[in-house]
């Protein structure tokens, strides 16, 4: 992804509604978040492999999950505090157990949509069965919510529906999440690369 040209201005103009907002709103460290998906593989072969040298053939075993996937909802506070993962699979409606019988575990927050991603409702989804579980919740603390500009998080009701709970949102500048999205810097590819391993 390309910066813009205009990046200074832009992460400036970011950072002073980021301030306005904090002491506007009296908003702890520890009540500021930041939000973002990621797609995952079922299957997640190594983009390498290991075999004699010269060989011309190199067979690479899979289980034929490599093409398909989930979203996962990541989020987490400033002060490292991780909310409940949301996993959002590619189906109508989600099962209340696995196929082998067993019942998702409580960590997580299973959901389901006929495209695999999130979408306004999922989002309010998120916000009552993850965000909810955040610590000190139950007394509705001013936060802080870091998204990017996706459609999903931009939509007018969503964010009337995060004021009614207290819940600020800061939107980061199009194509500046590589360089002011936390989740992007430094959670989501140790977080795939552990998938792996």
């Amino acid at each position: 992804q390309h910066l813009p040209e205009c990046v200074d201005e832009l992460k400036y103009h970011f950072l002073k509604k980021y301030d306005k907002k904090i002491s506007k709103y009296n908003i702890k460290e520890e009540n500021v978040y930041n939000m973002d998906e990621t797609p995952v593989q079922f299957d997640m072969p190594y983009h390498y492999t290991l075999d004699v040298k010269g060989e011309q053939k190199i067979t690479l075993k899979t289980k034929g999950g490599e093409k398909k996937n989930c979203t996962v909802v990541l989020c987490i506070s400033m002060t490292g505090e991780k909310i409940k993962p949301f996993i959002i699979f590619k189906r109508k409606r989600i099962p209340k157990t696995k196929p082998n019988g067993d019942r998702f575990p409580i960590s997580i927050v299973a959901a389901a949509s006929p495209k695999g991603w999130m979408n306004t409702k999922l989002m309010k989804e998120w916000i009552d069965n993850a965000f909810s579980t955040r610590t000190g919740n139950i007394w509705r603390p001013p936060s802080l919510l870091i998204l990017d500009t996706f459609a999903a998080h931009c939509d007018v009701n969503l964010v009337k529906y995060l004021k009614k709970h207290n819940i600020h949102c800061l939107f980061i500048p199009g194509g500046l999440t590589p360089i002011l999205q936390p989740l992007d810097k430094g959670i989501n590819r140790p977080f795939k690369h552990y998938l792996k391993s």
